[in-house]
Protein backbone atom coordinates (compact mmCIF):
# COMPACT_ATOMS: atom_id res chain seq x y z
CA UNK A 1 0.00 0.00 0.00
CA UNK A 2 1.37 3.41 -0.96
CA UNK A 3 0.04 6.78 0.15
CA UNK A 4 1.45 10.17 -0.87
CA UNK A 5 0.69 12.82 1.74
CA UNK A 6 2.00 16.37 1.67
CA UNK A 7 4.90 15.47 -0.58
CA UNK A 8 5.88 12.54 1.62
CA UNK A 9 5.52 8.92 0.47
CA UNK A 10 4.35 6.28 2.96
CA UNK A 11 4.53 2.57 2.14
CA UNK A 12 3.42 -0.65 3.79
CA UNK A 13 3.93 -4.23 2.64
CA UNK A 14 3.07 -7.69 3.86
CA UNK A 15 0.21 -6.71 6.17
CA UNK A 16 -2.66 -9.07 6.97
CA UNK A 17 -6.02 -8.78 5.22
CA UNK A 18 -8.96 -10.27 7.07
CA UNK A 19 -12.09 -11.53 5.33
CA UNK A 20 -15.40 -11.86 7.14
CA UNK A 21 -18.95 -12.54 6.12
CA UNK A 22 -20.99 -9.37 5.90
CA UNK A 23 -23.71 -8.81 8.47
CA UNK A 24 -25.75 -7.44 5.61
CA UNK A 25 -27.69 -10.19 3.87
CA UNK A 26 -26.89 -10.40 0.17
CA UNK A 27 -29.80 -9.66 -2.14
CA UNK A 28 -30.11 -12.29 -4.79
CA UNK A 29 -31.55 -10.82 -7.93
CA UNK A 30 -30.07 -10.40 -11.35
CA UNK A 31 -26.32 -10.35 -11.93
CA UNK A 32 -23.48 -12.84 -12.10
CA UNK A 33 -23.53 -15.44 -9.28
CA UNK A 34 -19.83 -14.91 -8.48
CA UNK A 35 -20.53 -11.20 -7.87
CA UNK A 36 -23.28 -12.03 -5.37
CA UNK A 37 -21.00 -14.32 -3.38
CA UNK A 38 -18.07 -11.86 -3.45
CA UNK A 39 -20.26 -9.02 -2.18
CA UNK A 40 -21.13 -11.10 0.89
CA UNK A 41 -17.60 -10.59 2.26
CA UNK A 42 -16.00 -7.57 3.87
CA UNK A 43 -12.20 -7.25 3.78
CA UNK A 44 -10.34 -5.28 6.44
CA UNK A 45 -6.72 -4.36 7.05
CA UNK A 46 -4.78 -2.28 9.56
CA UNK A 47 -1.44 -1.57 7.88
CA UNK A 48 1.27 0.62 9.37
CA UNK A 49 2.86 2.73 6.65
CA UNK A 50 6.42 4.08 6.89
CA UNK A 51 8.19 6.95 5.14
CA UNK A 52 11.90 7.27 4.41
CA UNK A 53 12.38 9.69 7.32
CA UNK A 54 10.86 7.20 9.80
CA UNK A 55 7.40 8.79 10.09
CA UNK A 56 4.49 6.38 10.38
CA UNK A 57 0.78 6.27 9.57
CA UNK A 58 -1.52 3.76 11.25
CA UNK A 59 -4.37 2.91 8.91
CA UNK A 60 -7.68 1.12 9.17
CA UNK A 61 -9.37 0.28 5.87
CA UNK A 62 -12.30 -1.86 4.72
CA UNK A 63 -13.91 -2.80 1.42
CA UNK A 64 -16.18 -5.19 -0.44
CA UNK A 65 -15.07 -6.93 -3.63
CA UNK A 66 -17.12 -4.52 -5.73
CA UNK A 67 -15.92 -1.35 -3.95
CA UNK A 68 -12.57 0.40 -3.54
CA UNK A 69 -10.89 0.29 -0.12
CA UNK A 70 -11.67 3.24 2.18
CA UNK A 71 -11.02 4.21 5.78
CA UNK A 72 -8.62 6.45 7.65
CA UNK A 73 -4.99 6.82 8.64
CA UNK A 74 -3.68 8.48 11.79
CA UNK A 75 -0.35 10.30 12.03
CA UNK A 76 2.00 9.97 14.99
CA UNK A 77 0.69 13.37 16.15
CA UNK A 78 -2.89 12.06 16.21
CA UNK A 79 -4.14 13.76 13.04
CA UNK A 80 -6.75 11.61 11.30
CA UNK A 81 -6.86 11.52 7.51
CA UNK A 82 -9.71 9.99 5.48
CA UNK A 83 -8.49 7.79 2.59
CA UNK A 84 -10.21 6.17 -0.38
CA UNK A 85 -8.43 4.13 -2.99
CA UNK A 86 -9.58 3.26 -6.46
Amino acid sequence: MVLDLGGQRFEGRGFDVQRSLSKRRPRYGSGPPHRKAADSYVYTAEPILHSEDGSTLRCSIAWRASEPPAGSCTTAEGRRIAVRFG
